[in-house]
Order: C-alpha cells, then structure tokens, then sequence
C-alpha cells in the first residue's frame, strides 16, 4: 500500500487592524433656500443697480470743433481729434491709431468712432 503524504497545515494568523475614522459632516446649519435665497436677492439688487446707473450715465460724444484763422493768404485748420482724453492729429491718425488697439481694450467712445469712421 502507498503511503499518504500528509501536510499540516500551519494556521498563521496575521492580525489586520482597521484605523476608522469619524468624520463629522455636520457645517453649519442651515434653513431650507436660505443660500440660494441670499444669491438671488444680491443678484435682483445688483439688476437694480445696473439699469439705474445706465440710466443715469450721459455720455457726451460730441466733436472737437474745427477752427479757422485766417492769417494773410494762408487758411489754418486745426483737424485735431479728441477721443476719451487723448489728442490725435487727424481722424486717420486716430482710425490707424485705434485700429491696433484690441476691441476688448477701446472705450465705448474709441469703437463708437471706428465703427462710424467712413474713409
């Protein structure tokens, strides 16, 4: 007869410790809409704001007057242009001027000449 091999096994037990942690997910309490009730009277009263300043604004876009002086046989024109506090020479020196500038960098009064600029 055959012999039979047997094994023992040896049972090792390896202790395992879990850390657990409590995590406390209480804030602050809160009453039911109250954020989203504060966001949205800010922004009714930011609304407010804006329509009463832009109804208040006045822009004045009026031209720098061209003057003549006459002095003997030779006529002076003075074609200096003003444009939100700056002096340009000419219109075309203002159109080239401002044309270089980004969009997103002129004034109101700075696109509102580009765009009514006829050559």
């Amino acid at each position: 007869m055959a012999k039979k091999n047997t094994k023992k096994s040896v049972a090792s037990s390896k202790r395992v410790t879990k850390k657990t942690t409590k995590v406390n997910r209480k804030g602050a309490p809160q009453t039911e809409g109250g954020g989203s009730t504060g966001i949205m009277l800010i922004s009714i009263l930011g609304l407010v704001l804006l329509v009463y300043l832009g109804s208040t604004l006045d822009v004045d876009t009026k031209k720098v007057p061209i003057e003549k002086e006459e002095k003997g046989d030779i006529e002076l024109i003075d074609t200096s242009i003003t444009i939100s506090g700056k002096t340009y020479s000419s219109r075309e020196v203002a159109r080239e001027k401002l044309k270089d500038i980004p969009q997103t960098q002129r004034s109101d009064e700075e696109i509102s000449f580009i765009e009514g600029y006829k050559e």
